[in-house]
C-alpha cells in the first residue's frame, strides 16, 4: 500500500476580520462556494479575528485577596507593584463549529508602557462550554476550572508603548481552545475565557485603555485562531482501473462488476457510504499498485476482504482489524480499516484464488459498525482521554466499554504514540513520555470489538510537555527583626490601637484589611 499526497483541488483560504459581521461572513463563503473559488468537498482554511468586546471580558484578580479589577485601563501581566501577583482573565466570542480543526491561534497584546525584566507566564483555557462574563465576585477568575493543558511564554521585552508586534503576541493557544471545542455543549458563537498567571511584569492596554486614550478598540487585546471547518460531502475521483464504479453502499446493493452477488447482512453504521465495485476476475492480479483514486479530504478507507483466504497480503498487514464482519451472497467479509489525507491512495493487489476485495470510504473519524441485522448489538465506548501528557510522569487512560450480549471484547488503536503501550484486553493506553518525546500525536483512535460489529471513541490527541511550574500558595507571614524594638506587631480590626502612646482606635475600616497585620508605632 502506497499513498501520494496532493493538495486538495479548489482550497481556499478565507479570513473572517470580526465576529460582529457572521451574517456577510455566511454569504461571502456561500459565494465563493457557488463560483467554485472553494470546493464543497474541500474544507476552507479560516482565520478568524476576535476583539475584547467589553470592560467585563478583560479583568484583574489579586492573588493575595481575590479582589477583582474590571475598569483597569491596562493589564499587568501578572505582577503589579500596588497589589502585587495577579491572574489576568481575557473573554472573547468565537464563531466556530464544534467540530473543527484549530490549526494555530495566539492572542495579540498592545504595549501600555515600556516594560523589561524576567518574566515566565502561564495560560490556561476555563474548561467551559461558554464562558459567563467576569464579574465583580471576589476569586472569580482563579475559581473557574481549568483546561488539562496549558501553554507556557517567557515574553521577550516590551520596548515601545503602543507597540503590537510578535513581541507582544502569546504562543501557540490552539491545543487550549482544541481542548474547549470538543467539549459537549460547545457551539458557534460561545466564548471562551483564557487566565494568565506567573512571574513578571509585561502591561498591555486593556478594552477601556484603548477607548479612553485612543478612542477606539484599535488597541485592545485581540484573539486570532486558525482552523479548518468539518469537510463537506466526500469527492472521489480519477479511480482506475476505470472499469472499476463508485455507489452507495447498502443491503441488496451489488458487489462486483462481474458478478451478481449482493450485500446481505451490513453493520447499519455503513449505510450509505461510499462502496468500489470490484472486478471478481481482477482476484490473480499481482500489481503493487491495482487501485487508485484521489479523494477530496481526509477519509477512513475500509478493505473488505474474504475470510476464506488464510493470509493477508503484506500491503494489508499493517491496516487495523476492525472485527467487523460484512456478508454478501458469495462470501464473509472482514473489514480492515486505515486513514489517509487528502491526494490520491493505492491499494495492492489480492493475489489470491478466492475472491477479490472491495473498498469502501467514508470520514475519517467514522466507526463503521453497528447493528448486523442478526440480533447482535454493538458494543459501547466511552472516556475522555486526556489530551496532555507530562515528561517523567505516568499518563494512563483505559476507556468504558460494554457489550450487552455478553460477548468477550477486544480492543485496538490507530495512530498509538511511540512512547506509549496498548493492552488490547483492556484498551488501556499508558507510558510515561521522557526527553525528546515533545510534541503532539494526533487522530489517535480506540476501537472495541465483540467480534461482530465494532465501536470507536472519537479520533483523538496527546501532547507531550514539560512540567509546569506550580504557583504556591503562600503560608502564614512571619515578621521579625523589627525596630525600633518598642514597636509592636498585632491584626488590624476595628477598635485596635493605633500607636503605642496613645489611646487612639481604629474605627473605620475596608473589610478585606480586617485581620491583616498592623504596626503600633
Amino acid at each position: 500500500m502506497t499513498m501520494q499526497r496532493q493538495m486538495p483541488k479548489n482550497a481556499c483560504t478565507i479570513t473572517f476580520v470580526s465576529q460582529k459581521h457572521t451574517g456577510i461572513n455566511a454569504l461571502l463563503l456561500f459565494l465563493l462556494l457557488i463560483t467554485g473559488f472553494c470546493s464543497t468537498g474541500a474544507s476552507a482554511a479560516v482565520t478568524l479575528i476576535a476583539p475584547i468586546e467589553g470592560p467585563s471580558d478583560d479583568v484583574e484578580e489579586a492573588m493575595s485577596t481575590g479582589q477583582m479589577d474590571l475598569t483597569s485601563r491596562n493589564l499587568q501581566l501578572t505582577y503589579d507593584n500596588i497589589v502585587g501577583g495577579q491572574r489576568a482573565g481575557l473573554r472573547f466570542a468565537l464563531n466556530i463549529p464544534s467540530n473543527s480543526v484549530i490549526t494555530n491561534a495566539y492572542i495579540q497584546f498592545t504595549a501600555d508602557k515600556a516594560s523589561s525584566g524576567a518574566s515566565n507566564l502561564y495560560i490556561y483555557a476555563e474548561r467551559n462550554a461558554d464562558a459567563a462574563p467576569f464579574s465583580s465576585n471576589y476569586l472569580d477568575v482563579s475559581s473557574r476550572s481549568a483546561t488539562a493543558s496549558t501553554v507556557n511564554w517567557t515574553p521577550p521585552s516590551w520596548n515601545t508603548a503602543g507597540h503590537n508586534g510578535f513581541a507582544e503576541r502569546t504562543p501557540d493557544l490552539s491545543t487550549l481552545i482544541q481542548e474547549v471545542i470538543e467539549l459537549e455543549n460547545w457551539q458557534a458563537n460561545n466564548h471562551i475565557a483564557f487566565i494568565m498567571y506567573g512571574s513578571g511584569t509585561r502591561t498591555a492596554i486593556s478594552h477601556d485603555g484603548s477607548l479612553l486614550n485612543y478612542g477606539s478598540t484599535a488597541h485592545t487585546p485581540t484573539l486570532h485562531v486558525e482552523y479548518t471547518p468539518a469537510p463537506g460531502p466526500i469527492v472521489i475521483s480519477d479511480t482506475s482501473p476505470s472499469t472499476y464504479t463508485w455507489g452507495a453502499l447498502n443491503s441488496g446493493a451489488p458487489v462486483f462488476i462481474d458478478r451478481s452477488y449482493t450485500y446481505t447482512s451490513l453493520p447499519a453504521t455503513c449505510n450509505g457510504i461510499h462502496a468500489l465495485r470490484t472486478a471478481n476476475n481482477d482476484k490473480g492480479v499481482t500489481a503493487s499498485n491495482w487501485i487508485n483514486f484521489n479523494v477530496d479530504q481526509a477519509v477512513a478507507v475500509y478493505v473488505a476482504y474474504d475470510k476464506r483466504i488464510p493470509t493477508l497480503p503484506a500491503w494489508l498487514e499493517t491496516w487495523t482489524d476492525t472485527g467487523i464482519d460484512v456478508a454478501d451472497s458469495d462470501a464473509t467479509r472482514r473489514l480492515y480499516r486505515a486513514t489517509f489525507s487528502a491526494g490520491v491512495i493505492s491499494l495492492g493487489a489480492e493475489g489470491s484464488w478466492y475472491s477479490m476485495y472491495t473498498v469502501f470510504v467514508a470520514a475519517q473519524d467514522s466507526a463503521c459498525g453497528g447493528s448486523t441485522g442478526s440480533g447482535n448489538s454493538a458494543p459501547t465506548i466511552s472516556g475522555t482521554p486526556a489530551s496532555e501528557a507530562v515528561i517523567d510522569s505516568v499518563y494512563s487512560f483505559v476507556p468504558n466499554a460494554a457489550d450487552v450480549d455478553g460477548n468477550s471484547l477486544t480492543f485496538s488503536i490507530t495512530n498509538k504514540p511511540t512512547w506509549a503501550s496498548f493492552n488490547s484486553g483492556t484498551g488501556a493506553l499508558t507510558g510515561t513520555p521522557i526527553s525528546g518525546d515533545e510534541g503532539s500525536t494526533s487522530n489517535i483512535v480506540i476501537w472495541v470489538s465483540d467480534g461482530l460489529t465494532a465501536r470507536s471513541l472519537a479520533a483523538f490527541s496527546i501532547t507531550v510537555s514539560q512540567p509546569s511550574i506550580i504557583d504556591p500558595t503562600p503560608g502564614p507571614i512571619t515578621i521579625s527583626g523589627t525596630s525600633p524594638s518598642t514597636y509592636t506587631w498585632g491584626a488590624l480590626n476595628s477598635g485596635a490601637p493605633v500607636f503605642i502612646d496613645r489611646s487612639y482606635t481604629y474605627t473605620s475600616l475596608p473589610a478585606t484589611c480586617n485581620g491583616i497585620h498592623a504596626l503600633r508605632t
